[in-house]
C-alpha cells in the first residue's frame, strides 16, 4: 500500500497490478458525521426537511464553509468544541496556512520540469478569479495577468495539467447551446472554470474570516456556493464537471445519467430562488427533470420532474437521481 498527493504524475506504473483511489477533503456528509453528534446525523442521513433542521443544517454548512474537509482542520474544529470561539477559529486557521504553505513548498519540489513559480501562480489566482463573479455565476478561468508574460492557454497547460493531476484544482468545462451526449466530445480545454479542491482552504486564501462568513449569510457568494457543489459532485464521481452556457444564460452544473438523460442542476446561495438561466434551459433542452440547490429549506414535497432542494443536501443529488430513472 502506498500513498501521495502526487501519485498521478508517477512516470510509469504497473498496470493491472494497482487499485487506485482518490482521497479527497471530507464532503459534508462527512463533517456531519464527524461532529459525533447522533441527532444531527440522523436529521441529516434521513434528509429530514423541516425549519429547525434547516436553521441547524445552514449553519454547520457555513461552519464548513469556514473549516473545509481538510482531515486535521474538521479534528481541530470539533476537539476544541468547548473551547473559546477566538480558540477555535485561530487553530483552524493555522492547520489552513500550514496547509497552504506547504502546497507551494511541493511545487518547487515535485514539479520537475514544469516550471514551480508557474503552477504557483496558477494556484493562487484561483482563488480571486472565482470571486470575480459575473451573472451571478463563476466566470470561466482568464489567463491573462496570472504570470508575467504568459497570456494563453497553452502558456499555462502544463501547470493545469500538473494541478489537476494532483487533485488541487477542480475542472467544469462549460458546454454551450443544444446539449448533446457525450459532453466530453463537445468541451474545449482551453475555455474551463477552475475550482479549488477544498472550500475552507479557498476561503483561507481569499482571506474570509468566520465572522464574515457567518454574518453575510452568503447572499453574494455564489462562488462558494458552485465551488462546494463542484466538490460534492466530484466526490460522487462526476469528474470533470460540466455546465451549460448559451448568451447570457448558465447553468452551473449539467448531468448525465447512463440511459443518457441530461439533468441541469441550477445552484442559487441565498434565498432568492428565482432562476432566468434555468428557464433559458428548459426552453431550449426540454428536460425531463430538473434540479435546483438553495440556500433555502426546498422543498418538503420532492417533486418528480422539478426538484428544489437546499443547498446542504447536494451530497444526495445523485440517488435521488438515479431513483426515478
Amino acid at each position: 500500500m502506498a500513498s501521495g498527493s502526487n501519485i498521478g504524475l508517477l512516470n510509469s506504473f504497473p498496470v493491472g497490478q494497482v487499485e487506485q483511489h482518490n482521497l479527497r477533503p471530507l464532503t459534508f456528509q462527512e463533517f456531519i458525521h464527524a461532529s459525533d453528534e447522533p441527532a444531527l446525523i440522523k436529521a441529516f442521513d434521513s434528509q429530514i426537511n423541516t425549519p429547525a433542521v434547516h436553521t441547524i443544517l445552514m449553519d454547520k454548512l457555513t461552519d464548513y464553509f469556514f473549516t473545509g474537509g481538510m482531515p486535521e482542520a474538521v479534528c481541530k474544529w470539533y476537539q476544541l468544541k468547548q473551547a473559546n470561539i477566538l480558540e477555535r477559529i485561530a487553530e483552524v486557521s493555522k492547520v489552513h496556512s500550514d496547509l497552504v504553505n506547504g502546497y507551494r513548498r511541493d511545487f518547487g519540489k515535485y514539479a520537475g520540469k514544469v516550471d514551480a513559480m508557474l503552477i504557483e501562480s496558477v494556484f493562487n489566482s484561483i482563488p480571486s478569479q472565482l470571486a470575480i463573479v459575473g451573472d451571478e455565476s463563476v466566470q470561466r478561468f482568464k489567463f491573462k495577468g496570472v504570470h508575467e508574460r504568459k497570456s494563453r492557454y497553452k502558456d499555462l497547460e502544463t501547470a493545469i495539467y500538473w494541478l489537476k493531476c494532483c487533485n488541487l484544482v477542480l475542472s467544469n468545462y462549460p458546454v454551450e447551446g443544444l446539449l448533446r451526449m457525450p459532453f466530453a466530445a463537445y468541451k474545449k480545454e482551453n475555455m474551463v472554470k477552475l475550482f479549488h479542491f477544498d472550500v475552507g482552504l479557498l476561503n483561507h486564501m481569499l482571506g474570509s474570516g468566520y465572522r464574515e462568513i457567518k454574518q453575510q449569510n452568503y447572499e453574494y457568494k455564489g462562488y462558494i456556493a458552485e465551488n462546494f457543489v463542484q466538490q460534492e459532485l466530484t466526490a460522487l464521481g462526476y469528474e470533470p464537471c460540466y455546465s451549460w452556457h448559451d448568451a447570457r444564460a448558465e447553468i452551473e452544473f449539467i448531468l448525465s445519467t447512463d440511459s443518457g438523460e441530461i439533468i441541469p442542476v441550477e445552484v442559487k446561495s441565498g434565498k432568492r430562488t428565482r432562476a432566468k438561466s434555468l428557464a433559458s434551459y428548459i426552453e431550449k433542452n426540454r428536460p425531463k427533470r430538473t434540479f435546483k440547490l438553495t440556500g433555502t429549506q426546498g422543498s418538503s414535497i420532492l417533486e418528480k420532474n422539478h426538484t428544489v432542494m437546499p443547498l446542504y443536501y447536494a451530497h444526495f443529488l445523485k440517488m435521488r437521481i438515479t431513483e426515478n430513472e
